[in-house]
């Protein structure tokens, strides 16, 4: 019987063992799914920072090369300026010369018709200094003669002074602008620098966003910043001091993909509640392309950098500065009435200031890429109140 029972826990025992290797076994995996799960995790993190961090960097570079541009802008308007300046210069010295020159003839040929006149004439100028009379009347005679005289010479060296201050001053108008002409030099290749080190940073960007869209495709930075704008909206609202009760938030509209598609095959259409489908003419040529964050519910449209940009209706500029915060770079709200107001984004450059009233298709900025993930782009929307009610469509 011992025998028998030792025969048969021992398949019980290995039995045993076996579940107990497969529960370790199973509690390791386990394991290493949590750590797989964490480092996932942390390398999402790491990469949303990473993320962040760069669209920080492009907002602060494109802060410092829109600095540079401008103090570009003042270095060519200082040479030009001083070019004519040199220029004017250069007329008057011509001038005077010739001027000079004329009146040094002058001189000359008086002085030899007097000398003529004295030698070989009996009633030349210096005999009739020293002809008949009282002496104090020949002395007077002479001293006119020499004062003449003196005044030619007088006029001579004037001329001469004149010349040599003007070329001092052509010299040190030279110098200013060889000074600037060198500073510009400076500034551009600074800017250049600065164009590098952008596109270095969206190097970093485009692979922050690969590594990130590996785990997660839901997580956009820049959609926190596309919210903000309702917040513009507002401050804007408020800054009216208007009294009306504030509108409840419609329901987002589908946006379709859009896949580069020039503006001339579709129509910009806005279409406010409770209000009739309005045409609207394009703020700017180009493509329409996707947005780069699906929290984004305007229009984007890539186009050259330095693209005019217009009004697409009349308003009043409520709105032209950086935008406080990232992703949008120089904005532009233009403020239509009754809640209408629309909406330009990564403007290089502004054309009106806030306060100015404008017409429709006038030139309110030109096109950039300030805050843009896309490069150069105009980021179009018109909202009524706090919605987006502007789209495009193909053309029928």
């Amino acid at each position: 019987m011992a025998i028998l029972a030792f025969g048969v826990s021992a398949p019980l025992s290995a039995q045993r063992d076996d579940a107990g290797s497969r529960l370790r076994r199973a509690e390791q995996q386990r394991e290493q799914k949590v750590r797989e799960l964490r480092e996932a995790e942390t390398a999402l993190e790491d990469a949303v920072s990473r993320e962040k961090s760069v669209l920080g960097a492009l907002h602060k570079l494109d802060r410092r090369t829109d600095a540079t541009r401008k103090e570009i802008r003042a270095a060519r308007k200082a040479v030009t300026v001083i070019e004519n300046r040199i220029q004017a210069t250069e007329v008057k010295i011509a001038a005077l010369v010739e001027q000079q020159d004329a009146r040094r003839e002058l001189v000359r040929r008086r002085i030899r018709a007097n000398y003529k006149i004295n030698y070989l004439t009996p009633d030349g100028l210096f005999a009739m200094a020293v002809g008949q009379g009282h002496l104090q009347d020949t002395l007077v005679r002479l001293r006119y003669v020499a004062a003449i005289r003196e005044k030619d010479d007088e006029i001579v060296r004037g001329f001469v002074e004149d010349q040599k201050a003007l070329t001092v001053e052509r010299e040190s108008l030279a110098a200013e602008k060889v000074a600037l002409t060198a500073q510009q030099a400076t500034l551009l290749a600074r800017e250049k620098s600065l164009q590098v080190e952008r596109k270095a940073r969206a190097d970093g960007l485009a692979a922050a966003r690969g590594n990130r869209a590996t785990w997660s495709k839901t997580v956009r930075a820049v959609g926190a910043e596309a919210r903000k704008l309702r917040d513009l909206v507002g401050t804007l609202s408020r800054a009216q001091r208007s009294g009306a009760r504030r509108p409840s938030r419609a329901p987002r509209r589908a946006r379709p993909a859009v896949v580069n598609k020039p503006t001339a095959e579709m129509a910009l259409r806005a279409q406010p509640s409770g209000a009739s489908r309005v045409n609207l003419d394009w703020p700017v040529a180009g493509t329409v392309v996707n947005n780069a964050s699906s929290e984004l519910e305007g229009i984007t449209i890539r186009c050259a950098e330095g693209t005019s940009v217009n009004a697409i209706q009349a308003g009043t500029v409520e709105y032209a500065e950086w935008f406080d915060g990232l992703g949008f770079g120089k904005l532009l709200v233009l403020n239509h009435g009754d809640g209408l107001r629309s909406f330009y984004a990564h403007l290089q450059e502004f054309s009106v200031t806030k306060g100015d009233i404008v017409a429709g298709g006038q030139t309110v900025g030109v096109s950039g890429s300030t805050g843009s993930l896309l490069g150069p782009a105009l980021y179009f929307e018109m909202r009524h109140h706090f919605d987006v009610v502007s789209f495009a469509e193909d053309r029928p």
